[in-house]
């Protein structure tokens, strides 16, 4: 068993942009962008086995869970118009990520 402080640079980049079925008289539809990135401080656990094949053989499994936490940021509001360019609908939006992950690995080693 293992665990520990991790460290690790994350990113998260967020499109939200509108479309309507049919008719509406709607002018260009709209689309919203946001991003955030940098380093995140967070933990890891996890743990592995290892078994002797033959001497100076042997092969090992290991994994790993880490979580970096989670960030909500701000889009800019995204806002529909007319054909005529008046403004008739408009909402604020956020975006939220989990700055999580698995790490698994395998693998033979020969002793000398």
């Amino acid at each position: 068993m293992t665990g520990g402080l991790a460290y690790g640079g994350a990113s998260s980049n967020t499109t939200l942009a509108e479309s309507v079925d049919g008719p509406c008289g709607c002018g260009d539809f709209p689309a919203v962008h946001g991003s955030t990135s940098g380093p995140r401080l967070g933990w890891i656990v996890g743990g592995g086995v290892e078994y002797m094949l033959a001497p100076h053989w042997t092969v090992k499994a290991e994994y790993r869970y880490y979580d970096l936490g989670s960030v909500t940021y701000a889009l800019p509001a995204i806002v529909q118009t007319t054909d005529t360019g008046v403004p008739f609908f408009g909402a604020s939006t956020a975006s939220h990520v989990a700055f999580t992950g698995n790490i698994a690995r395998a693998g033979v080693n020969f002793g000398f």
